[in-house]
């Protein structure tokens, strides 16, 4: 009995059709930039066009930003909240996990010293939003502030307590290819402990 064509090449259809399968789960969970390696996650600036598939005779031209009329959007918090003084975006932003996660300064202290914003200690505080207009300050209970931990400053650990305390500039970034989840999100920031704390120092 003749064997028809389809029946013939039915290995070699199915092993195609296996390859495309793969590709296909593995372009929804990777990408690539000019044709590079497929990587789970990669970092494009706002005026980076590399993601861009087909970019013939096309143009990306940056526009300026424009404030929210409900600007500041994020809010000093209460009296006795460890941004009552001011919430200061030296910080970052990032969307992951569907919101808008965002790490910034806050102080305490509302006087201003020999023209300088007061404290040592600029808690790094925490703060969600689903559309990044509306944020919240949810209750991390990891930081004793005041006498509780009812609040949302983000725990630092250091072999020198001091050098934990967050003073200025604070980045936070999240590196994918670190195989600890609990280790992903990472923070560079200035400390300035008291100078008994860092012999030598204090920055």
């Amino acid at each position: 009995m003749p064997v028809s064509p389809l029946k013939q090449n039915l290995p070699a259809c199915l092993s195609i059709l296996l390859l495309l399968v793969m590709h296909a789960g593995l372009s929804a969970q990777t990408v690539s930039v000019d044709r590079g390696p497929e990587v789970e996650e990669a970092v494009f600036f706002s005026f980076d066009d590399h993601v861009i598939t087909w970019r013939n005779n096309l143009q990306l031209t940056p526009v300026t930003a424009e404030k929210h009329p409900a600007n500041p959007v994020l809010r000093r918090g209460p009296e006795g909240a460890p941004d009552h003084g001011h919430a200061i975006l030296y910080g970052s932003v990032m969307f992951r996990d569907g919101k808008f996660r965002m790490w910034y300064l806050g102080m305490f202290e509302t006087a201003i010293q020999s023209g300088q914003a007061p404290g040592w200690w600029r808690p790094m505080c925490y703060a969600e939003s689903d559309d990044g207009i509306h944020w919240t300050k949810p209750n991390l209970d990891l930081v004793e502030f005041n006498g509780n931990k009812q609040n949302n400053i983000c725990l630092i650990n250091s072999e020198v307590p001091a050098l934990a305390k967050v003073n200025d500039f604070l980045s936070v970034l999240y590196d994918a290819s670190d195989p600890d989840p609990q280790r992903r999100f990472k923070c560079a920031y200035i400390a300035h402990p008291p100078f008994a704390d860092v012999r030598g120092g204090r920055s």
